[in-house]
């Protein structure tokens, strides 16, 4: 790019953006965000298989019910011994190892540029809380 060209192209001082044009921005990057995870989620529902159908697109967990009740008929007609074990996910799993997610997304077949950014999102996540006039530290 032509130096002339590229003073032309200048980035606004922080304290000269007007917190509108911040607040017009958010929209557009949640949006971007929402298209991106879909994107993932796109991939990851085609590597899933049938019996994963409880937050599949066209899958419910009624279908689940259905398959335990059928399993339980069957059972009982043929006198089979049955044992069925229910755990509550989110009990059991109380924190996500987000190392883990990104190597499941990976091995999954999610694009790199997907996985890169999510790295990203979670490695330099930093918040700050705005409450009137007074703000917490960065953490």
């Amino acid at each position: 790019m032509p130096s002339r060209r590229r003073r032309m192209v200048r980035r606004p001082a922080l304290d000269r953006i007007k917190p509108e044009r911040l607040k017009s921005l958010s929209p557009v990057i949640v949006r971007t965000l929402a298209r991106i995870f879909t994107r993932i989620g796109r991939i990851l529902d085609e590597g899933q298989p049938c019996e994963q159908a409880g937050f599949r697109r066209g899958f419910s967990s009624i279908d689940h019910i259905h398959t335990v009740t059928r399993l339980i008929e069957v059972s009982r007609e043929y006198k089979m011994p049955l044992c069925l074990t229910f755990i509550d996910s989110k009990k059991a799993f109380n924190t996500v190892e987000t190392e883990a997610v990104i190597e499941a997304l990976d091995n999954h077949g999610v694009p790199t540029q997907y996985i890169r950014m999510l790295r990203e999102l979670y490695d330099n996540f930093m918040t700050r809380i705005h409450h009137s006039t007074r703000k917490s530290l960065w953490t």
